[in-house]
């Protein structure tokens, strides 16, 4: 699976134009730094998500005052 992973990774990398860590590097190193980079970004919107419902905006709303705020 980290061998999967890395060679789709290294995918994305060269499709976005970034160099990427050589292919003897530990795969394993490059794998979960992608997976904790993901993470980070879910629990991100997750926690927008929570405090928009907790306040009652929708997402309109929330794009409303990020253009007023602009």
């Amino acid at each position: 699976m980290i061998k999967f992973l890395a060679q789709l990774f290294r995918g994305l990398h060269y499709i976005v134009g970034v160099s990427e860590p050589p292919p003897g590097t530990s795969d394993r190193k490059f794998v979960f730094a992608w997976l904790g980079g993901i993470a980070l970004l879910a629990a991100f919107f997750v926690s927008h998500g929570v405090a928009t419902w907790q306040k009652g905006l929708s997402s309109d709303d929330v794009s409303l005052i990020l253009v007023y705020v602009r």
